[in-house]
């Protein structure tokens, strides 16, 4: 069964690009979403990879521990 989520606000109505178990949003849609400036949301997101909450994108790829 496939699933469909939309983030809607007066403004626009957009979707969002759902893998497995995983969601998919861009910058704006999380701005949109967390009703904040895209720099907060940036600024957060810089932040948790400074903080080694997450590995970027490279070291997921390079890190046989998260395969």
């Amino acid at each position: 069964m496939e699933s469909e989520i939309i983030l809607s606000s007066p403004k626009t109505v957009r979707p969002i690009e759902v893998d497995g178990e995983t969601v998919w949003l861009t910058l704006n849609q999380l701005a949109e979403l967390f009703q904040r400036d895209k720099s907060v949301i940036s600024r957060h997101i810089k932040n948790v990879f400074e903080a080694g909450e997450l590995l970027s994108g490279k070291q997921r790829r390079d890190s046989p521990a998260l395969f």
